[in-house]
């Protein structure tokens, strides 16, 4: 009886080892996939703006549960089926509340003012729809990083997309003071907007410790695709085809059979020159 009781609690601490291998093997994944959000008690309580860099393409995926609160994505043209994107205004005939309706409202929207992912991991240009919602909703805007987890090659972008990025949140940037701005003529309200957007981009910048460049993702793109043509333009010439060798090689064999009838003439010349000079020394016809 005692060695079979024995054996019966070694087989079920035997049965135990796997399920708590399992459980560990899930905790840690479910680490590895959770989002680490940084400066969660700087949210305010009512409607606000989460104005977020965009330098990786899965920093979006996940984020919508980091957080206790709803948090609904604006974007000019919403996905039909993307349940949390909402459209940055209603002009659009669209069903869903747009983003401005839901900051009246209370609710939290996510906005990235590039549009686009950065294609150098600098900060770019923001758009002015940041700066239009927060100054018709009349809400703050929060600048947030999302720091998206070390990857190297397309290997590691692939798993890098599947990992919990973090995401810092800076202090709340209030407009208030343009709140009761009057409308004075469209070039004014532009340089408004600007003006907001440029500041909100700079909080993030700061935030991020990203390089700021006046230009769009679309430019960036521009610029670094004519920085790749000079670089390989720069690598053509350092490494001469095979055609350019041999063309080189012929013009290097032209170049020294010039040299070598130059100096065949010169040799010659200094012949003729020394019987000349001998002759003339001796009192003969240097002519026979």
């Amino acid at each position: 009886m005692n060695s079979h009781g024995a054996g019966s609690r070694a087989g079920a601490q035997m049965s135990a080892h796997p399920r708590q291998g399992v459980g560990r093997l899930f905790a840690r994944s479910r680490d590895a996939f959770q989002v680490d959000v940084e400066g969660a008690d700087r949210l305010v309580d009512g409607g606000a703006i989460l104005a977020a860099n965009h330098r990786w393409f899965g920093d979006i995926t996940r984020l919508f549960s980091a957080f206790d609160r709803p948090v609904f994505l604006a974007v000019a043209h919403p996905r039909r089926f993307a349940r949390r994107q909402v459209p940055v205004d209603g002009r659009d005939d669209d069903s869903r509340p747009d983003a401005r309706a839901l900051l009246r409202a209370g609710e939290l929207v996510m906005i990235q003012p590039e549009t686009e992912r950065s294609p150098d991991g600098d900060l770019h240009r923001g758009s002015p729809d940041v700066a239009w919602l927060a100054l018709t909703a009349r809400v703050p805007v929060h600048p947030v990083d999302i720091v998206p987890p070390p990857a190297e090659g397309p290997v590691g972008e692939m798993v890098s997309a599947l990992l919990g990025p973090t995401v810092r949140i800076g202090e709340p940037l209030d407009f208030s003071r343009y709140w009761t701005t009057p409308a004075i003529s469209d070039v004014l309200d532009g340089i408004l907007l600007r003006g907001c957007t440029d500041e909100i981009m700079a909080a993030i910048a700061e935030l991020s410790g990203q390089l700021y460049r006046d230009d769009t993702p679309q430019q960036a793109r521009v610029r670094l695709a004519e920085e790749r043509r000079e670089e390989r333009k720069a690598r053509a010439k350092a490494y001469p085809t095979l055609s350019e060798e041999r063309r080189r090689e012929a013009q290097l064999r032209e170049q020294l059979r010039l040299k070598d009838q130059q100096d065949l003439a010169r040799a010659a010349e200094e012949a003729r020159a020394r019987v000349t000079a001998r002759a003339t020394r001796d009192g003969e016809d240097p002519r026979r």
